[in-house]
């Protein structure tokens, strides 16, 4: 499993394991391989609701083509389910994937959320993701 360090005065939210993230965009068109709509990432995480975002810490999963901050802590430059969903399943989204949720998405484990908040976050994401775009 994955542990990625975090500034914890921040509300920890990345994109491969959020919990409890309101849904947004929902019904929105699709635009394409990796995208799915403004503020919500291919994994499902609300990219809008991170507050690395609106400090500009993170510009957005999408826009920086999966290249997020964290993915230096885990020694990639492209995080792992973005690279997955974009280039080697060519999916718009995981929701397109019949193996939602996958090891991807369970390895990939913030350390300041227990292993209920983990799964309560997959659950989320993956539900977001069956019913979105």
């Amino acid at each position: 499993m994955v542990r990625i360090p975090f500034d914890k005065s921040l509300p920890i939210v990345f994109c491969a394991c959020h919990s409890n993230l309101p849904a947004i965009g929902r019904g929105q068109q699709s635009r394409g391989i990796g995208m799915v709509n403004e503020g919500l990432s291919v994994c499902g995480a609300v990219c809008a609701e991170c507050a690395y975002l609106s400090e500009g810490r993170c510009q957005g999963c999408s826009a920086v083509h999966g290249k997020v901050w964290w993915t230096r802590h885990i020694g990639v430059d492209v995080c792992p389910v973005y690279r997955c969903v974009t280039t080697e399943r060519e999916f718009e989204h995981c929701g397109r994937c019949a193996d939602i949720p996958c090891s991807l998405w369970k390895n990939l484990k913030d350390p300041n959320h227990s292993e209920e908040e983990h799964e309560a976050g997959i659950r989320e994401r993956a539900e977001r993701l069956r019913i979105g775009p």
